[in-house]
Order: C-alpha cells, then sequence, then structure tokens
C-alpha cells in the first residue's frame, strides 16, 4: 500500500485540455517519487508541442505514466502516438515532505481528440517500478 493519495484534477484555460495528476504525501514521513521533468526538447527537433506534451510523451513512452480516457458512455476514447524519439534525462526523485503534493501535467489534447461540451474520466497511473501512484477523475471540455 502506498503511502500516496493521487487525484486528477482539470487546469484552467487548457485549449487543448490540460489536467495534472496530484500526488500528495498523506503520510508522517518523506516519500520519494519519479521526478517528472525529464528536461526540454533541443531546438534541432523542432518540437511543434508544449514543454508539458514533451515530458508527458517521455513519460509515457517509457512506461512511466499510463493515461486512459473513457466518454460519457465509458467507452474508451483512442490514444493518438505524440513520439519524441529521444532518451529521456532522469533527475534524481523529488522527496515530498508529509503534506506536500506535486503536479504531474498531463496535456490531453495532443494524445487524445475530445469534443467539447463533453465530460470524460481520466485515470493515470504515475511512477517507477518501485512505486506506482494511480489517480481518477473528470474532465469538462469547455
Amino acid at each position: 500500500m502506498t503511502p500516496l493519495d493521487a487525484t486528477i484534477e482539470p487546469r484552467d484555460g487548457g485549449d487543448p485540455p490540460v489536467v495534472a495528476l496530484r500526488i500528495t504525501n498523506g503520510s508522517g514521513a518523506p516519500v520519494e517519487v519519479l521526478n517528472p521533468d525529464l528536461g526540454r526538447p533541443s531546438p534541432e527537433m523542432n518540437w511543434p508541442y508544449s514543454l508539458e506534451t514533451y515530458r508527458a510523451s517521455l513519460l509515457m513512452s517509457y512506461a512511466y505514466l499510463t493515461v486512459s480516457v473513457t466518454d460519457e458512455q465509458g467507452q474508451p476514447v483512442e490514444k493518438q502516438p505524440v513520439e519524441t524519439w529521444v532518451t529521456p534525462i532522469l533527475n534524481s526523485p523529488v522527496a515530498l515532505a508529509p503534506g506536500e503534493s506535486l503536479d504531474v501535467p498531463i496535456p490531453l489534447g495532443p494524445f487524445f481528440t475530445l469534443a467539447p461540451g463533453s465530460t470524460y474520466r481520466v485515470s493515470a497511473e504515475y511512477g517507477d517500478p518501485a512505486l506506482k501512484i494511480s489517480g481518477e477523475g473528470a474532465l469538462t471540455v469547455g
């Protein structure tokens, strides 16, 4: 059982929509989690998306982040690949003190086609083999 809690929370003004996996240390001791900062795309890449999309794509491609989205009827929304073709830079883990939180931004727009006016259920699992954290939440697309 992990001492961490996780929820999916919509970010304001995201177009395309962005959610955050908020990981909170509910224990009485510090806990180390995988650092979501995997560097920046090199200028030579001509990366067409945001820095958050770059990091989410790397996390997904190395199985540090798994995201699923279901529509109002409970049907899964197909995930579109966004490839970075680079190896991530793994920084030191983030130490969360008791009560501290870490947000892992997840831009949904580049990965999923979402219809305005619809509500979706978003699930995510984050971490390395030593510690996996799962969270769920809802997102209504404006």
